[in-house]
């Protein structure tokens, strides 16, 4: 049986989004980066993200659609889940744009995904 992947492994294996529209479009992608290392690493991420879609579905701020591509992505191996917010085309950005909670990222985790010192 193969051995599972960590989140750096799979993270480390999808081509890298390097052109961004702006400073805070650079810094969401980082956040994303950890979150799909989350996916992988943390079982519960997925869990997190499913409960958070199902608590606020009647008010989900984004289009059926988007609710519809979340609930079905999320019942895909957390591999997969983690490629599919990192692609680099517009079905990765509509996923970020729409990406239900995974984990609370705390204020010294962030200033460290962007390179500041905590």
């Amino acid at each position: 049986m193969a051995r599972r992947l960590t989140g750096e492994e799979v993270v480390a294996r999808v081509p890298q989004k390097i052109s961004f529209h702006d400073a805070h479009d650079e810094r969401v992608y980082a956040k994303f980066i950890d979150i799909a290392r989350r996916i992988v690493d943390e079982p519960g991420a997925i869990g997190t993200a499913s409960a958070y879609i199902s608590k606020f579905q009647d008010n989900y701020r984004y289009d059926p659609e988007s609710l519809r591509q979340w609930r079905d992505l999320l019942r895909r191996p957390p591999a997969a889940i983690a490629r599919a917010l990192l692609e680099d085309s517009p079905q990765g950005r509509r996923l970020r744009d729409t990406a239900p909670v995974f984990a609370v990222i705390s204020r010294d985790e962030a200033l460290r995904l962007w390179g500041h010192p905590a």
